[in-house]
């Protein structure tokens, strides 16, 4: 049985860096900034989702017996995240305008300083919304512990957390990186924005026929 702090750390680094690689608003987002060459506003919006993640987690943890007790909250959770999800979406496609992406020296501090106030209000957005955060993370620690892979005493739990979270970041940081070298490549950024805002849509309505289906199969 796993019960030392940094097992359990490593155990969290790991599963969150896992459940971090499937396709979803927050990695298009975090891909989205990075080709469009703010690899910068891209960490402040990585930063931001996982400190999200950590709450949500923490909250997991220690309210395990309330999330189990009602399952209602968990179907309400992603209908009103897949709705928002869809207008995002569409509000992307029909609003979005042709912007000059060209930037001043003169005004790139301030730009710069915007866009990551920007990035930090859609990283708390995106990460508040995202539905999938408390289902696998109550699955996930139900499961650790109840077969005795990790055990829970006194304070070691803030190690689990500090590991999500840890995992989460490498994950979005990751790619980042990855996605450095075609940069040049998509040099179309207003088709860029517009493939993000499809994703978004076609993730908020995957998301609701996914919890239809569930609910009345």
């Amino acid at each position: 049985m796993i019960s030392d702090s940094l097992s359990i750390f490593g155990v969290a680094l790991v599963l969150s860096f896992l459940g971090a690689i499937p396709p979803g608003s927050i990695n298009m987002t975090t891909l989205k900034y990075s080709l469009l060459h703010h690899k910068s506003i891209a960490i402040y919006f990585a930063l931001t989702v996982t400190f999200v993640e950590c709450l949500y987690a923490s909250v997991v943890v220690n309210f395990q017996t309330y999330f189990l007790t009602n399952l209602f909250f968990d179907f309400y959770f992603k209908i009103i995240s897949g709705i928002l999800l869809i207008i995002m979406g569409i509000a992307g496609i029909i609003f979005h305008k042709k912007k000059n992406y060209e930037i001043d020296k003169e005004n790139e501090q301030e730009r710069e300083e915007y866009s990551i106030l920007r990035s930090i209000k859609k990283g708390l957005f995106l990460g508040i919304t995202n539905p999938l955060i408390i289902p696998y993370w109550l699955a996930i620690t139900i499961s650790l512990e109840s077969h005795g892979v990790i055990q829970f005493y006194e304070n070691n739990w803030i190690f689990y957390i500090i590991g999500i979270g840890t995992g989460n970041f490498l994950c979005l940081l990751a790619i980042v990186l990855i996605s450095q070298p075609f940069v040049k490549i998509f040099k179309n950024k207003q088709l860029l924005h517009r493939i993000y805002s499809i994703s978004l849509l076609l993730i908020g309505i995957l998301m609701l026929l996914q919890v239809t289906f569930c609910r009345f199969a």
